[in-house]
């Protein structure tokens, strides 16, 4: 008993302060709002689809369609960057311990480049030429070809063409794919030409220097020419010169031809002259005998007046003349 008292009385005096210890748990952080609104700097205009980045971080959000962004984060500093194609970005540092809204204004910096236009042309525009076999000629192409006897002849450079050939040795006629000649119809400013050759077929009707341009139609004609069964030769007089008065000429074997371009009123109007005659008669008195008797020439005479009324409608009135003389006296066979 006395040791049981004693082992009781020592347990009391040792016996000191004991605390209960236990982890101390802070309460949670609050998130904030970091909110804000992105417009133009220069327009107030409301910007979507502006890439809002935090701290650098590759991972963000958008600004939708009406330009605003929302976002829950905990206290923190942040970084924010806020950027758009055509804008300089904008970058601000903050701390985020209370909710914050932004009003960011980007400036534009997107360079205006000059306009590009883009334009087509009708179904039918695109198509140069619907017809088939319609081939176009210049006067300056004419020239180039060989001429004969040093005389340009408009029709004989047609037979440089595919499906085009002469009638036959020294004639001027022209077969066109299979066709008579009396089945081709040829013009001058939209005037018929009937008899388009002189001395027999040997020469053409048109002077070269009065010729602007021709044009075949092999194929399908265009209804105003009428029905042709073999082809259609269009050609176009020259306009006079209505700026400074021209003149030229040229002397050959075959003939002679002097052409006068002569502007009446300046840019306005001006009249084309021009002749070609032929005197071969000293031609026959080089041959034999019989053959002296023979007299044959001919010329031609083509004049147009041009009037510029405005850049939209002209007037022009051509006329054209053609003669050819023959003349033999013999009664038997030239052999």
């Amino acid at each position: 008993m006395k040791i049981r008292l004693l082992l009781f009385l020592w347990l009391m005096a040792g016996t000191g302060y004991i605390w209960a210890q236990q982890r101390v748990k802070h309460p949670p952080t609050r998130p904030f709002e970091l909110s804000g609104i992105v417009r133009d700097s220069l327009t107030g205009e409301l910007i979507s689809n502006a890439a809002i980045r935090l701290n650098f971080d590759k991972s963000g959000l958008y600004t939708d369609s009406t330009g605003t962004f929302t976002i829950m984060l905990s206290k923190a500093d942040y970084t924010v960057v806020i950027s758009r194609l055509g804008y300089r970005p904008h970058r601000l540092k903050l701390t985020l311990d209370q909710n914050i809204h932004l009003d960011v204004k980007l400036l534009n910096v997107a360079k205006e480049l000059e306009e590009v236009v883009i334009s087509t042309q009708a179904v039918d525009q695109n198509v140069a030429r619907p017809l088939l076999g319609v081939t176009q000629l210049n006067i300056k192409t004419i020239k180039r070809l060989p001429a004969i006897l040093g005389e340009v002849d408009v029709l004989r450079s047609l037979q440089m063409l595919p499906g085009v050939t002469s009638v036959g040795e020294a004639s001027n006629g022209v077969n066109i794919r299979g066709g008579a000649v009396d089945q081709n119809l040829i013009l001058l400013d939209d005037a018929p030409i009937f008899n388009p050759t002189h001395l027999f077929g040997l020469f053409s009707v048109f002077p070269p220097d009065a010729v602007s341009s021709m044009e075949l139609y092999k194929g399908t004609a265009p209804a105003r020419f009428g029905g042709r069964a073999a082809s259609v030769l269009d050609i176009s007089m020259a306009n006079p010169s209505l700026d400074k008065f021209k003149l030229q000429g040229g002397i050959s074997f075959v003939a002679n031809r002097l052409t006068a371009e002569i502007p009446l009123v300046k840019e306005k109007v001006g009249l084309l002259i021009t002749g070609r005659g032929a005197f071969n008669d000293f031609a026959f008195q080089w041959g034999p005998q019989k053959l002296k008797n023979i007299r044959a020439s001919f010329g031609d005479a083509a004049a147009k007046l041009f009037w510029r009324i405005n850049d939209k409608n002209t007037f022009s009135l051509s006329n054209y003349y053609s003669t050819d003389f023959f003349q033999t006296d013999l009664l038997g066979g030239i052999n």
